[in-house]
């Protein structure tokens, strides 16, 4: 994705764009990756997620908005990430992204908890060993 839209204003068809989708995408994946993999869901969890997502948006819109107010102006980085939030394909490309990466570790070991495989790797090393324990004695 070098864009947000095929055939969009100049704002978007930059590397600020691309930048500022991957961080909310990165943002997207690792929380909900979070909410996956926990054992331990609280309500404290459950707002610290919602907040770190939240922030996000507020923090894109007002990033160009403090330059210019100090005085720094970049023309590439001005209304980027007001023409991305109203683009269908940035909200498309980060489900997207959140959707094919959150959860790929937890498919892979579904099964394999570390008790079991503990226990095979101990009756593997005893049945080479003939059956009886191995181990330096002093």
């Amino acid at each position: 994705m070098y864009g947000a839209t095929p055939y969009g204003t100049a704002p978007v068809h930059s590397l600020w764009a691309v930048g500022k989708a991957a961080y909310v995408a990165l943002v997207a994946a690792v929380t909900a990756e979070l909410l996956l993999t926990t054992r331990a869901w609280s309500r404290l969890l459950g707002w610290a997620c919602g907040v770190s997502v939240a922030i996000t948006f507020p923090f894109l819109l007002l990033v160009w908005r403090l330059e210019l107010a100090s005085g720094y102006q970049d023309e590439s980085t001005v209304g980027v990430a007001d023409e991305l939030f109203r683009s269908p394909y940035f909200w498309t490309s980060v489900t997207a992204a959140v959707a094919l990466t959150a959860g790929s570790s937890t498919c892979a070991c579904s099964g394999n908890s570390e008790g079991s495989s503990g226990s095979r790797s101990s009756s593997s090393s005893k049945s080479r060993s003939g059956g009886r324990e191995t181990g330096s004695t002093a």
